[in-house]
């Protein structure tokens, strides 16, 4: 059953109300920073297409967290097959600021690539909820009223995530040794 386009908020309004959300999810979705301002773009571009066929299945944030992490899985697909461009211009030189330690900065980014993998692998219904918890730091009644289920499956889903996650996070870790 799709809204009505008079209930329904415009994209305008989902964007004022979740475009933070969307932009952290992709962030910690393994969209690199640089890329982050065009995939969040590219969400609310998805967003309009496909509002007014939305079905009421999940709510809203749910189904803008799916949209997020798909795009986020298209980006980082799309960052393996980017090649360099051959140019005559020379680049500026990257200038580290004081205390910025390249080994740290490269750690940090394949922590964080590990991390999106992880994420990705877990069911949508989990990973949602994990992230909300984790990572956007709300509490369960929160996520229980944001995505309009029972308390009990917030748990659930948290519990079940949290496991999965670290089991996976001990795969990688075995297999990064």
């Amino acid at each position: 059953m799709s809204m009505s386009p008079s209930s329904a908020p415009d994209v305008r309004q989902i964007f004022e109300a979740h475009g933070d959300s969307v932009w952290r999810a992709l962030a910690r979705s393994g969209v690199r920073d640089a890329d982050l301002r065009d995939a969040t773009q590219e969400v609310f571009l998805v967003v309009s297409r496909k509002l007014a066929e939305r079905e009421g299945t999940s709510s809203l944030t749910t189904w803008l967290y799916g949209i997020a992490i798909k795009v986020a899985a298209n980006y980082r697909r799309k960052a393996h097959r980017k090649h360099e461009e051959l140019t005559d211009e020379v680049p500026d030189p990257v200038e580290l600021e004081a205390g910025d330690d390249p080994e740290r900065a490269l750690a940090n980014e394949q922590a964080r690539a590990r991390l999106a993998q992880i994420l990705e692998e877990l069911p949508l219904d989990q990973r949602v909820v994990f992230m909300m918890f984790e990572l956007d730091e709300m509490t369960c009644p929160a996520i229980a009223e944001a995505l309009g289920i029972p308390l009990g499956t917030v748990y659930t889903r948290l519990r079940a995530g949290r496991s999965r996650f670290e089991e996976k996070a001990g795969r990688a870790a075995q297999e990064g040794s």
